[in-house]
């Protein structure tokens, strides 16, 4: 035997015995994986030490190159189904028990022909998982349906299990938002403080790659909290969202009123000074403002001289919705300048049925001034 064979078999002897003894399937284990393999202290330190052949075991049986087809196949739900087996975050004691039942829905198989498959696996084949006695309260109990109870073979499977899940965990999405749901339920469960509860892209992935029938009691609380934080933050958001919407809105519509407002007044303004050929053209101009403009138009008609050529402007915007100007127009017409003439006129028609007969009792008088007489006609002709 070469010394690094006789170093390998003392470290071996060293990291294998507890309490100066050898547990027999942690020792059939690591014969197992250094089967074929050099006895080198470096062979050791590959496998992670003795205390790290259980996981690399685990690692070789279900995923190795050797692993066999029905390994593969079962190798998720063996690992969910151990995971329910190890005990409360800090022990190392394998007293965790497990129904039957409960470790059917754990392994997420609905049929029992594949869940026996599976048990025969773990307990008959790789010697994983024992029968165990139903825990004492269920013992006592004189109606409880009788079922088969489970739990690891030993104690030192514990840190292996551990270390062999959460390395497996950690390579998907699925596993890492699994480990993390099992950290935050842990630290809040402790101390339940809204800062020990997930963020929303932890929540988010969280609720994307776990199922929530494999949530432990403590998770599920905790994801109860989270839940009703959530909804608070995102409704405070909604809220906040909603209220910046329509404050916006409110400006902008603010702002809109203020522009068309002042469009308005510059209309305005530009109907007391045009030309009077100009005003048809402002006039349909101000129709899309009249609400805004009218109030002004129509003080500039209170307001400004009979005669001038400002309060006729006015008049000549109202008379579309306000018939009172029409005897203000037809009296201005029979002195209106023929620019002023030809504008009142085309306004008028409208309004022909009323205007026409005391336009003809006006033309026919012998009594009227000839100027009027002419511009009564000449409204006349128009509206034929």
């Amino acid at each position: 035997m070469t010394f690094e064979q006789q170093r390998f078999i003392d470290l071996a002897v060293d990291q294998l015995s507890t309490a100066g003894r050898v547990v027999c399937i942690h020792l059939a284990i690591f014969s197992e994986m250094v089967k074929g393999k050099p006895w080198t202290p470096a062979t050791l330190r590959h496998l992670g030490g003795a205390h790290g052949v259980g996981a690399a075991f685990l690692e070789q049986t279900f995923e190795g190159g050797d692993a066999t087809p029905n390994h593969r196949l079962h190798q998720s739900a063996a690992r969910r189904v151990l995971a329910a087996l190890l005990p409360e975050a800090g022990s190392d004691i394998r007293g965790r028990r497990r129904s039957y039942r409960e470790l059917q829905s754990a392994s997420g198989y609905a049929t029992a022909s594949r869940f026996e498959e599976l048990l025969r696996l773990l307990d008959n084949e790789l010697r994983l998982i024992t029968p165990a006695d139903p825990p004492e309260l269920l013992e006592s109990a004189s109606k409880i349906e009788k079922q088969a109870y489970y739990q690891l073979t030993h104690d030192f499977l514990v840190p292996s299990l551990r270390d062999w899940l959460e390395r497996k965990q950690k390579e998907t999405p699925r596993g890492r938002a699994e480990l993390r749901l099992a950290d935050l339920a842990k630290i809040w469960n402790a101390k339940p403080e809204a800062r020990h509860l997930p963020s929303t892209w932890e929540y988010l992935a969280i609720r994307r790659h776990t199922k929530t029938a494999f949530w432990s009691e403590d998770e599920a609380r905790m994801m109860r909290a989270a839940d009703h934080r959530l909804l608070k933050r995102w409704s405070l958001i909604s809220f906040s969202v909603i209220a910046l919407i329509l404050i916006a809105w409110s400006g902008k519509a603010s702002l809109e009123h203020r522009e068309r407002t002042r469009h308005g007044q510059a209309l305005v303004d530009r109907l007391v000074d045009a030309q009077v050929t100009e005003t048809p053209e402002i006039i349909n101009a101000m129709r899309p403002f009249w609400s805004i403009v009218e109030p002004r138009v129509r003080s500039v008609f209170e307001t400004e001289p009979p005669t001038s050529s400002a309060r006729l402007h006015a008049s000549l915007a109202l008379a579309g919705d306000d018939e009172e100007q029409i005897n203000f127009l037809r009296q201005r017409a029979l002195s209106a300048t023929p620019a002023e003439l030809t504008v009142i006129r085309q306004t008028l028609v409208p309004y022909k049925d009323a205007l026409t007969e005391s336009l003809w009792e006006l033309v026919s008088s012998a009594d009227a001034n000839h100027d009027e007489r002419l511009r009564a006609a000449s409204l006349l002709a128009e509206f034929d």
